[in-house]
């Protein structure tokens, strides 16, 4: 079946929708719903999350549907769906918020929103943005409807969120439908953002999808048309679970980019607030995604009107020489490429380059001197450039596509937060769990079952202490997380005036199970926050629950603002239930956070 069935209420575990035999209520998972076994109902409360208008199973349909006969009318028919259901023609936003969460926490691989609220319903859109920004860094796209107004600056929240996926809708003729919303979206009069000022704004929607008079299904009789931007966004949303069934390690900005980037261009040339970057080809774009030459190494050429520094600065005209990769296992003949800007501070005068044959395996520079760009806007603005490779394999043309992303001037790295938990550097202890509060010493060590639970000694290798959850010894359920959470909380970091953040540590969880024990009510979350504390961002949901130091480092640009007040948090939980259900350990050490600053010399 395409309905998702839920494997901790699945008892029998057959895999099927709506079982009698799983329907014992009893809440087997312990997530705090009960029978939730194919999703949950948020409007009414509730394990029937059931389609009683058509619109949803439409739109369900459009992801993932079958016609009679096994014809497909939905992008990705290997894809599950999890229903869950927020109303019928209007909603609550405070459903669809949980009905997110919900989403999070039992692993959607994608989010897909066929509903909107005008800017005169005074959607709270600070949430918004927090919400879908916090399951965007979580790796997990947010696709959403651009909306039914067909005016300029009317795209609806939630597809006014920066980093959600806004989709418009085209007609068969390939034009933006005369009811499909337009930007562009401004974001300066809402706190605590105070951004995307007028009247440039920010460009939405940022894709277009079929939207008018789209075949797909008429809740359990046949199939019916329909036309909204309702009916684009699953399409998008299906487009992203083909891609993510292609290559699993897809990001949400690398799935944006993809879509972007082998659109279809509509109405004014490049993007703009009606169509976007254009119209899905997700042809074209799944190409893309598995083509095997890739841009896997870049340098700059400024000794002609530059400094001769190797960096790219307003006012110099560069080399940009890029190396290809051959990674797949065929020959590839005839490799030329062609650089696109995608940002304003660089222009390309010279789009073109040759690189003749690449052997698999092979990396090679371009036969002639490389692309000519030149680099305007002020120092260390963004700068982003699409190389699409065209080339000839045995079984016929091949197309690729890479992104190089960078900024103007030279990179000057610096440590701004480190630590290495052997002193007291002023870290802040807290949280609702009952025991397993966070204690900087030396690790004692505890074992579960002759599995280690908490580390017997710190991270570094020339160091004794880090920060563990319930650090006294004895045995592993003596003194873990038990009935809430335990939170650590970094000191205040200055970061003004930094970009590509970076932050790496060393992190341990240990989440203890047994048969029937709900082990996906514990882990462990490290979070980052840009107002001292207000609101916090998901930086790694930790999956790996076994035991064992892990290295992490994880990029933090595009995920919060650099400020006076950053702040790191380690939010180890156990909500299972009484304490003793579970058995949650983690450990901290080895925080190091760096800052990018770019310097520029002039040409």
């Amino acid at each position: 079946g395409r309905i998702w069935v839920n494997p901790g209420e699945d008892l029998d575990g057959d895999g099927v929708p709506l079982d009698p035999d799983d329907e014992n209520g009893l809440d087997d998972d312990g997530n705090g719903y009960v029978d939730d076994l194919i999703g949950w109902d948020f409007a009414a409360g509730g394990n029937r999350p059931i389609d009683t208008v058509g619109h949803g199973s439409h739109v369900a349909g459009i992801v993932a549907g079958s016609a009679p006969k096994g014809t497909a009318v939905g992008y990705a028919p290997g894809a599950k769906v999890m229903p869950l259901r927020v109303g019928s023609g209007s909603a609550r936003e405070a459903d669809v918020w949980e009905a997110i969460d919900y989403a999070l926490a039992n692993g959607a691989d994608v989010i897909s929103l066929s509903l909107g609220w005008r800017r005169a319903w005074h959607p709270d859109r600070a949430t918004w943005r927090r919400i879908v920004d916090a399951a965007t860094a979580a790796g997990v796209p947010v696709v959403a409807a651009a909306g039914n107004e067909g005016w300029f600056d009317t795209v609806r929240t939630p597809a006014d969120v920066p980093s959600a996926i806004a989709v418009g809708a085209s007609s068969r003729e390939d034009r933006v439908a005369t009811f499909s919303s337009r930007g562009p979206v401004t974001w300066d009069d809402v706190p605590p953002y105070f951004d995307y000022p007028p009247p440039e704004g920010l460009l939405k929607p940022d894709l277009t999808a079929p939207g008018v008079d789209v075949p797909s299904h008429r809740l359990c009789e046949g199939l019916m048309d329909s036309s909204g931007t309702s009916m684009a966004a699953p399409a998008v949303s299906g487009a992203i679970a083909l891609l993510l069934e292609i290559d699993p390690s897809l990001r949400p900005g690398d799935l944006r980019r993809l879509l972007e980037t082998t659109a279809i261009d509509l109405e004014e040339p490049g993007p703009d607030n009606a169509a976007g970057y254009g119209r899905i080809d997700v042809f074209r774009a799944a190409e893309a995604a598995r083509g095997p030459i890739r841009a896997t190494a870049r340098s700059y050429d400024d000794t002609a009107s530059g400094d001769g520094d190797g960096a790219p600065e307003p006012g110099e005209r560069v080399r940009l020489v890029v190396a290809l990769t051959n990674e797949g296992e065929a020959p590839a003949r005839g490799v030329a490429a062609r650089l696109v800007s995608e940002t304003p501070a660089a222009r390309v005068l010279e789009a073109e380059a040759v690189y003749g044959v690449l052997a698999p395996g092979e990396t090679r520079g371009p036969e002639g001197p490389g692309f000519l760009v030149e680099v305007g806007g002020e120092c260390g603005d963004r700068l982003r450039f699409r190389v699409e490779v065209e080339a000839r394999f045995p079984d016929g043309p091949g197309f690729s596509l890479s992104v190089i992303r960078d900024r103007t001037g030279r990179p000057e790295v610096r440590v701004l937060f480190e630590d290495d938990m052997e002193s007291d550097r002023g870290w802040s202890v807290s949280g609702s769990a009952v025991t397993g509060r966070w204690e900087r010493g030396e690790p004692q060590g505890t074992s579960d079952g002759g599995r280690p639970a908490q580390p017997s000694e710190d991270a570094s290798p020339d160091g004794r202490r880090a920060f563990v959850t319930g650090n006294t010894g004895g045995g592993a359920s003596d003194d873990d997380v038990d009935g809430g959470e335990a939170l650590l909380v970094s000191p205040p970091i200055d970061a003004r005036g930094f970009a590509g953040l970076e932050l790496a540590y060393a992190r341990w969880l240990y989440v203890g199970s047994r048969p029937g024990w709900p082990d996906r009510a514990g882990g462990l979350v490290l979070e980052a926050s840009d107002d001292g504390g207000r609101t916090w961002i998901p930086v790694e949901i930790v999956r790996d629950r076994t035991g064992g130091w892990v290295r992490v480092t994880e990029p933090l640009d595009g995920l919060i603002v650099p400020g006076p007040e950053l702040r790191i948090r380690a939010r180890a939980y156990d909500t299972s239930g009484p304490p003793g259900d579970l058995i949650v350990e983690a450990a901290l050490d080895d925080v190091v956070l760096r800052g990018e600053r770019r310097v520029c010399d002039g040409p």
